[in-house]
C-alpha cells in the first residue's frame, strides 16, 4: 500500500532543539543544531519509509480554543526570550530546507498542528497507510491498522500499533483520550485526578470500556473512588475536550507533496545545508570526525 507522511514540525524543532548539543553553527556563527536535528530526522523518515506523500504541519504563536478551555493549558512551557536561546530562531533555515526539499509545510492561525495532522490523517488513511513522526503520544488516539505513531530517540524507533498501544498503556487507541483525561499530562500542564494514575485509569477503561460507562455506573466502584470521580467530574470533561485532536478540518490534499524520490532519498542533512549556504563545504568536513548528535542525541 502507498504511505504518507505527516511530520509534526514544531514537536521535532523542539526536541532536537533542547536536546542535541550545539556543535552546529551557520557560516555567521547562528546557532543550527535544532534545525540541523530536525531535517536529519526528517530525511532519515523519508529514507526509512520511503512514503508517496509528505506534509509537516507547524503550530503558529495564535493560541488555539483549548487556551480558552483551560487557561493555564501549556503555561509550564519553557519561554525562550534570550538570543541563541529560542528555536523560533532557526524556522527559517527549517523553511528553507523544506523549499529546498520541495516539501509541503502548513500551519492555521489557531489550530494546532495536532488537529491539522489528525484531519490529514482521517483523509487519508482510506487510500494510504499513514506515518506520523512526533514525540507526542496524544495521537496515539488516532492510531488504527492503516495509522500509526513513529516516536524517535536516538537510534531508537518505536512505530505504535494498536497491538502496541494495548501493550503498553493498557488500553485500546479509541480509549486512550479518556485515559489521558484521567491521568492528565503534565508536558501539557493538564491535571489528572487526584489519586488516579495510569494502572488504576487502564483498570477502569478496561473494566467499563469508557468514562461514559464509568459514570453510568459508579455505584459499583468502592465509595471512596466514585466520590473522587463525582468532585472532579467537570476536570475531566474539560480534559476529554482538550486531550481529544480535532480530525475534521477541511484541509487539502493538494498541498501534500508528492515526494521528488530522486533528489531526497540519497541526501544529507550536511548536503542541504552546503546547498542553502549555512554551511561551507570546508567547515563540514572538518564536522565530520564529531558523532552525528541525530543518532546520538535524545
Amino acid at each position: 500500500m502507498k504511505k504518507a507522511l505527516l511530520i509534526d514540525g514544531h514537536n521535532i524543532l523542539f526536541k532536537y532543539f533542547l536536546g542535541m548539543p550545539r556543535v552546529f553553527t551557520s557560516v555567521d556563527g547562528r546557532a543550527v543544531h535544532g534545525a540541523y536535528g530536525m531535517i536529519g530526522a526528517l530525511l532519515k523518515t523519508i529514507q526509512r519509509f520511503q512514503p508517496e506523500r509528505v506534509v509537516v504541519c507547524f503550530d503558529t504563536a495564535v493560541p488555539s480554543e483549548r487556551v480558552e478551555l483551560l487557561s493555564t493549558y501549556k503555561a509550564n512551557r519553557p519561554q525562550f526570550f534570550a538570543e541563541g536561546e529560542n528555536p523560533f530562531e532557526q524556522i527559517d533555515i527549517v523553511y528553507d530546507s523544506l523549499r529546498y526539499l520541495s516539501l509541503s509545510y502548513l500551519s492555521i492561525e489557531g489550530v494546532e498542528a495536532d488537529d491539522l495532522i489528525g484531519s490529514y490523517a482521517r483523509l487519508l488513511e482510506r487510500d494510504y497507510e499513514v506515518i506520523i513522526l512526533s514525540a507526542d503520544r496524544d495521537y496515539l488516539q488516532l492510531v488504527n491498522e492503516r495509522i500509526s505513531l513513529c516516536v524517535q530517540r536516538g537510534k531508537n524507533e518505536t512505530l505504535f500499533t494498536p497491538e502496541l498501544v494495548k501493550e503498553q498503556f493498557g488500553v485500546e487507541p479509541d480509549q486512550f483520550v479518556d485515559y489521558k483525561a484521567l491521568i492528565g499530562d503534565s508536558s501539557d500542564n493538564i491535571k489528572g485526578v487526584p489519586g488516579i494514575g495510569p494502572k488504576t485509569a487502564a483498570q477502569l477503561l478496561q473494566q467499563y470500556g469508557s468514562l461514559e460507562q464509568v459514570y453510568l455506573r459508579l455505584a459499583e466502584l468502592k465509595p471512596k473512588m466514585a466520590a473522587t470521580l463525582q468532585e472532579y467530574e467537570q476536570r475531566l470533561q474539560i480534559n476529554r475536550r482538550i486531550v481529544a485532536i480535532q480530525d475534521q478540518y477541511p484541509v487539502d490534499q493538494l498541498l501534500l507533496t508528492e515526494l521528488d524520490s530522486q533528489k531526497i532519498l540519497h541526501l544529507s542533512v550536511r548536503q542541504v545545508f552546503i546547498q542553502l549556504g549555512v554551511f561551507q563545504e570546508k567547515i563540514v568536513a572538518q564536522k565530520m570526525v564529531v558523532k552525528d548528535p541525530v543518532e546520538e542525541g535524545k
